[in-house]
């Protein structure tokens, strides 16, 4: 927690500040927060945030600060107005959290699926999943492509799926998905749909259970390839 004047000097630096920023409240006390704290390229936006706290608004950030020797700290953080008794801004005050490891994790998450996304196309892998209690079965446009269908035609239906499989195959498949359903193990199928235009395509599939909080099974994920 930071308070400063209007002007965003600072009048208040709590100990959580000094650990999460390297300033003392020493150092701190009567200094421009924006300059203690903010990397050069976000001293405008900064000032910003804070005016707009000064004119009464609450105002929000979310982004990178400096700390006192040099390094960075990822946070996000709330500027306030404090009002006094004839409704004129007397004070700021800016609560910051650090989210930095947050953040990270939100990145590699990003670039992981960006990884995944362009490694399926790569390979011409289509994604489907599968809910076993509402039945609902999610494709991406390129499992439709190796069903025959039109991007986004498939109805979402697991009886729909099962409806495109060749009917010689068909219980065969069924009754694969049921096993590892039932053992919770991944599964790998080798089968016929047949396309709306009547032509026969063969498709690999690869698939794994889900299983939720309580261990219950929930549905399978998997790709598929011609």
């Amino acid at each position: 927690v930071v308070v400063t004047d209007p002007d965003g000097h600072v009048l208040l630096w709590n100990a959580a500040a000094e650990a999460m920023f390297g300033w003392s409240e020493s150092e701190a006390l009567g200094r421009s927060l924006t300059e203690l704290v903010t990397p050069a390229d976000q001293i405008a936006a900064h000032r910003a945030v804070l005016a707009a706290a000064a004119a009464g608004n609450h105002s929000s950030f979310d982004w990178d600060m400096q700390r006192s020797d040099g390094t960075t700290v990822h946070i996000a953080a709330i500027a306030r107005p404090i009002v006094d008794g004839a409704g004129e801004v007397a004070a700021l005050v800016v609560v910051s959290e650090d989210v930095t490891a947050t953040r990270q994790a939100d990145q590699r998450s990003r670039d992981l699926t960006e990884h995944f996304a362009a490694a399926l196309q790569a390979g011409g892998l289509g994604t489907w999943r599968w809910e076993i209690a509402s039945g609902d079965t999610v494709w991406d446009e390129r499992t439709e492509a190796l069903f025959g269908l039109e991007p986004g035609t498939f109805d979402g239906s697991f009886d729909t799926y099962v409806s495109l499989l060749h009917p010689d195959d068909r219980d065969e498949v069924l009754k694969t998905v049921e096993h590892a359903v039932a053992t919770r193990t991944p599964y790998r199928v080798e089968h016929r749909v047949i396309w709306p235009d009547g032509s026969t395509h063969w498709i690999l599939g690869a698939g794994a259970v889900t299983i939720d909080d309580h261990g219950e099974v929930t549905g399978t994920v998997g790709c598929s390839t011609d």
